[in-house]
């Protein structure tokens, strides 16, 4: 289970969750909807990965005749390049974007619901956010395969 964070400020330790609740009034839905705002930034920026590794994949496709002619150095790296900007879409296929509603708690939690689904929805945006860095890393890793691949081209 991810831990919710606690910050120091002004000499004072607040958990995120007392944070939220100092920003809004009590039994507020609106802290619901400012934690749905943010799980929804998530998804997006996951769809912008989604459409990089198009892009990338899209790319390697129409290369693939001048690859085929070249020696086998460059080949490699953007083979593994390829696997992993799948993977990254992949990770952002079954966990950025899974869709897992805030109203469902499948444990009973000894609390008010609106404490509850504030609960819920910071460990889905949690999650969320985790995930998307696992994807945008392995990304990370395929760009950089894809430029080793450029360079030992041109070599």
């Amino acid at each position: 289970m991810i831990k919710i964070k606690t910050y120091t400020m002004k000499n004072e330790t607040k958990t995120e969750l007392e944070i939220i609740e100092s920003m809004f009034a009590s039994e507020s839905p609106e802290e619901i909807r400012f934690i749905g705002h943010q799980v929804s930034a998530v998804d997006t920026m996951g769809h912008q990965l989604i459409t990089m590794a198009g892009v990338l994949l899209a790319i390697t496709v129409s290369i693939l005749p001048v690859l085929r002619e070249a020696n086998t150095v460059p080949k490699i790296p953007i083979i593994i390049g390829s696997g992993f900007v799948m993977l990254s879409a992949l990770i952002n296929g079954m966990f950025v974007f899974r869709i897992k509603l805030i109203t469902s708690i499948h444990q009973p939690f000894k609390c008010d619901l609106i404490s509850c689904l504030r609960k819920k929805a910071i460990t889905i945006r949690n999650y969320k956010f985790k995930d998307y860095h696992y994807a945008l890393s392995f990304m990370m890793l395929g760009l950089v395969c894809y430029l080793i691949t450029i360079i030992a081209a041109l070599l």
